[in-house]
């Protein structure tokens, strides 16, 4: 996972000056957003691109900044290799001091902040934004919302207005075991989406601890594997005792 911006001092990304977008002139795929709503992708594709997106905001949070901006637009992907790159850091905002945060440990601050209105578009808010909060935690909903869109065709968090959005919010965890029980989505896969979009924002996990949950177990066993070097066991050849061994005939004296 990589995030695109200039530089690669990690102290950069908290400058909102240096985090502007570069785009790689050697980039071969696209922008997520390429992919329509109910088109989905093999289940190794999805998995690939749901843990790149939270390991790439992991890393963004633990540098001290909150990317702002998460949407499919801002996700690329290089389909030949499995790389997820996110860009566009142009909202993104560098966390406020450790008297600032809630129980959690993750710095929050309000949206009175901010001289555009609530970040996010509506379709990647988390519920707390509208109550004037933004956090950490407001990037992993945005992650959840895209991940949702990954794993099933159905339309579970896009709405067309505020009053519609916050309807599809409320009924979001029937809607999950609703397709759980119908077998439209691996059980698994529920265990993720509810962990990342908790309404509550103090239940909700963070990015580092998503990257641990079962879902990932076989991409990280895969991994494992790639990096165990691999021993050749040569076993003997040997003959059972009292069978003859073919061969030639020895020569004669």
């Amino acid at each position: 996972m990589a995030l695109y911006m200039t530089g690669s001092d990690p102290a950069a990304m908290k400058s909102p000056s240096t985090t502007t977008t570069h785009i790689d002139p050697c980039f071969r795929g696209g922008r997520l957003s390429k992919l329509d709503v109910g088109q989905l992708l093999p289940e190794m594709e999805q998995e690939n691109i749901v843990h790149g997106m939270l390991a790439g905001i992991s890393a963004l949070h633990s540098a001290g900044v909150v990317h702002l901006d998460i949407k499919k637009d801002n996700l690329l992907l290089i389909r030949d290799t499995g790389l997820v790159k996110w860009c566009d850091l142009g909202e993104a905002r560098e966390l406020p001091e450790l008297e600032d945060e809630d129980s959690h440990g993750r710095s929050v601050f309000d949206t009175d902040e901010f001289e555009g209105g609530m970040p996010y578009v509506l379709s990647r808010r988390a519920p707390e934004i509208r109550n004037g909060l933004v956090s950490t935690l407001s990037d992993v909903w945005a992650v959840g919302t895209i991940a949702a869109e990954l794993f099933t065709p159905w339309n579970l968090l896009l709405g067309l207005d505020e009053t519609e959005q916050l309807k599809l919010i409320e009924a979001l965890p029937k809607a999950l075991e609703s397709l759980h029980q119908a077998g439209e989505i691996e059980p698994l896969k529920i265990e993720l989406l509810e962990a990342l979009l908790c309404s509550d924002p103090e239940a909700r996990s963070s990015a580092q601890a998503a990257l641990s949950m079962p879902y990932f177990e076989a991409k990280r066993e895969r991994e494992a594997a790639a990096t165990t070097p691999q021993r050749k066991v040569l076993k003997a050849r040997r003959t059972p005792k009292g069978t003859p061994k073919l061969g030639p005939a020895p020569l004669p004296a």
